[in-house]
C-alpha cells in the first residue's frame, strides 16, 4: 500500500497547485487527539504517515485508519459533528485542508468536483473493501492510481514545502 493519500491519483496538476495553497501538513504523536466525537471539523485530513485509531462515543476502538485514508469525510459531506474520535496510534502526520474553500472550488469548478468526488468515492471504496475482506485484489485501473497518487504526492509535498 502506497503511503500517498488515494484521492491524490485521481487529480491533475492544477488541482494539486490548488490544495497546497489551501492545505499544510500536522505533525501528531501517540495518543494525540485528530478528530473528537461530537466537535464540529472544518476540515479534511489526508493521512500521509502513520496509523491512527477511531474510537465510537464509547470509548470503544473500532477500527484503524492510516497512511493514504482520507478522515473528516463524513462530516463533509453531512456538515454534522463527527460521531468518532480519530486519536494518533503512533507518531503521524496528515495534510489538512479546510472545507471553505474546497466546497467554493467544488461550486465554481465542475471537472474538479468531478474527480474529487470520484477520487473519495475511491478512496471509501478501498476503505469498505479492506474491511470486509482479509485479500485485497485491486483492479487494474485503482492500482494505475495508485501510481499517481505516489507521483502526485511527492508534487504536493514540493508545492507545499515551496
Amino acid at each position: 500500500m502506497t503511503k500517498a493519500p488515494i484521492i491524490l491519483g485521481e487529480l491533475r496538476e492544477r488541482d494539486l497547485v490548488f490544495l497546497s495553497r489551501i492545505g499544510r501538513f500536522h505533525n501528531l504523536s501517540p495518543g494525540q487527539i485528530l478528530i473528537r466525537t461530537g466537535e464540529p471539523i472544518y476540515s479534511l485530513y489526508f493521512i500521509t504517515d502513520g496509523a491512527f485509531s477511531v474510537i465510537a462515543a464509547d470509548g470503544s476502538a473500532i477500527g484503524t485508519v492510516a497512511d493514504g485514508e482520507v478522515v473528516g469525510e463524513m462530516s463533509f459531506f453531512e456538515r454534522r459533528p463527527p460521531n468518532v474520535s480519530v486519536k494518533a496510534k503512533t507518531i503521524a502526520r496528515v495534510m489538512e485542508v479546510a472545507r471553505a474553500p474546497i466546497i467554493a472550488k467544488l461550486d465554481d469548478d465542475n471537472a474538479f468536483a468531478a474527480r474529487f468526488y470520484r477520487a473519495l468515492g475511491m478512496s471509501l471504496s478501498y476503505r469498505l473493501r479492506r474491511a470486509s475482506s482479509k485479500e485485497l485484489e485491486l483492479d487494474e485501473s485503482f492500482r494505475e492510481s495508485l501510481i499517481r497518487a505516489d507521483d502526485h504526492f511527492l508534487r504536493l509535498i514540493k508545492l507545499l514545502e515551496a
